[in-house]
C-alpha cells in the first residue's frame, strides 16, 4: 500500500499577524526610556528632544494598541478563532454584523469598546468615570499630535500667578507631576 501525498495545486496558507503586543510593547518601550530621560533631570537639548520623543511615541503606541486589540476581538470573533469560540452564538452574530457593517467606519475607539460590551451583555464603561476618562483623554491627546495644527494660545496670567492653559493641557495638567528648574 503506497500513501502520496499530493500538493499540486489545491494547497493554500493563511496566516495572520496581530500588531497589538506589538504595539503595546513598544509603548512601554518608550514609555520607560522617557522615565530614564527625566531621572536625569537635564536641561541638555539632546536630552529634551529624546524625551518628547519618546513621550510622543509611547501616546501613539498607546492609542495603537487600543484600537488593534479592539479591532482584533471583533476579527477573532468574526473569524471563529480564540475567544470567539467561547461566545454565545447569539453575542457573536450581533459582533459579526457589526464587524461587518458600515457602522463601524464611523465609530471611535471607546464607541467599538462600549458597543462589544453591549453585544456581550456586560456592563458597559461608565464614561464618567476612570478608566474611560483617562482613555479619552488619551486619545484625544493623539488626535492633537497626529492632526496637529498651530494655533494661537493667549497666555494671559492671574492674580495667583498662573498661566490659563489651552484646553488640553487643562485636562492633563492634574495627571502629572510638574517639574520647577528642568528643561524636560
Amino acid at each position: 500500500m503506497k500513501d502520496i501525498l499530493n500538493l499540486e495545486d489545491n494547497l493554500t496558507l493563511k496566516s495572520k499577524f496581530f500588531f497589538s503586543k506589538s504595539y503595546i510593547e513598544s509603548s512601554m518601550i518608550f514609555s520607560k526610556n522617557a522615565c530614564a530621560v527625566e531621572s536625569k533631570e537635564s536641561d541638555d537639548y539632546y536630552d529634551n528632544s529624546n524625551h518628547q520623543a519618546n513621550v510622543i511615541s509611547s501616546i501613539l503606541f498607546s492609542v495603537l494598541y487600543l484600537e488593534s486589540t479592539i479591532n482584533e476581538f471583533y476579527i477573532n470573533v468574526a473569524d471563529g478563532l480564540n475567544l470567539g469560540r467561547n461566545i454565545k452564538p447569539e453575542f457573536r452574530d450581533k459582533i459579526i454584523e457589526f464587524w461587518q457593517s458600515d457602522k463601524l467606519k464611523s465609530c471611535s475607539i471607546l464607541q467599538k469598546y462600549q458597543s462589544a460590551l453591549s453585544f456581550m451583555d456586560r456592563n458597559k464603561f461608565d464614561e464618567n468615570f476612570n478608566p474611560f476618562q483617562n482613555i479619552k483623554i488619551l486619545i484625544s491627546l493623539r488626535n492633537y499630535l497626529v492632526h496637529y495644527k498651530p494655533e494661537w494660545v493667549e497666555m494671559k496670567e492671574n492674580e495667583d500667578d498662573v498661566v490659563q492653559l489651552a484646553n488640553l493641557e487643562k485636562k492633563l495638567i492634574r495627571k502629572f507631576e510638574i517639574r520647577k528648574n528642568s528643561g524636560i
